[in-house]
């Protein structure tokens, strides 16, 4: 993690970026890297996106159909580790297709169960919103934190399978779904880093968009 937050310093040396508004995003194995990010960088990233990922520090087991994961208690106590007293609650987008059979889908609820429990989350604060894209449903759950602000964006597909969903044909692309960079986007400008009000555009996002293999 620390080379990709080397290139980002030096991104920032050669252009005016906001400091306050970096985001990183990234699919499946691109999504790994970016929660990793979020973790041990957490107080320096805004916010940021998973698109068919994995929770902190699992392993090659927690892909395929019927992962095998962590309990959520391990992977919280490793994130914490991670972080020590650095702890930083990172606001982040979750989209997952429950038919993805590279990365399944629960590998995606215990991502959310980690944020969940890792940052004092109440599922209590959880408000749903469903709709339907091409006859094919999706439901976006929404978490706030103890002052209300939303924290955490679960976003499930029915019907698509491993890759990006919405967007240009190629490859790991899923062209026919929901346009997920458009919400991402959406996410990212609500969402500067939480020291700072100030209502800007995202000013910088680093997307990590690598697949995994079969």
């Amino acid at each position: 993690m620390e080379d990709i937050w080397n290139i980002i310093n030096a991104v920032r040396r050669s252009h005016r970026i906001d400091a306050d508004r970096i985001h990183v995003t990234g699919l499946s194995s691109g999504a790994g890297m970016t929660i990793a990010m979020a973790v041990v960088h957490g107080g320096k990233i805004a916010s940021c996106a998973t698109v068919a990922g994995v929770a902190y520090g699992e392993s090659i087991w927690a892909l395929g159909k019927y992962p095998r994961v962590k309990q959520t208690s391990a992977t919280v106590a490793e994130m914490r580790q991670a972080m020590g007293k650095n702890r930083s609650l990172t606001p982040l987008f979750i989209a997952h297709s429950a038919d993805d059979e590279v990365v399944g889908l629960r590998a995606a609820n215990k991502l959310r169960d980690s944020w969940l429990e890792c940052f004092d989350l109440d599922p209590g604060t959880a408000t749903v919103t469903r709709g339907i894209h091409a006859r094919k449903p999706w439901l976006l759950t929404t978490y706030s934190d103890q002052d209300g602000a939303e924290s955490l964006n679960y976003f499930v597909l029915k019907g698509y399978e491993h890759g990006w969903y919405g967007g240009a044909s190629g490859p790991f692309s899923v062209p026919d779904a929901p346009d997920v960079s458009s919400m991402i986007w959406s996410f990212f400008a609500r969402h500067p880093r939480r020291r700072t009000t100030r209502p800007a555009a995202p000013g910088g996002v680093v997307n990590l968009r690598a697949a995994a293999a079969n």
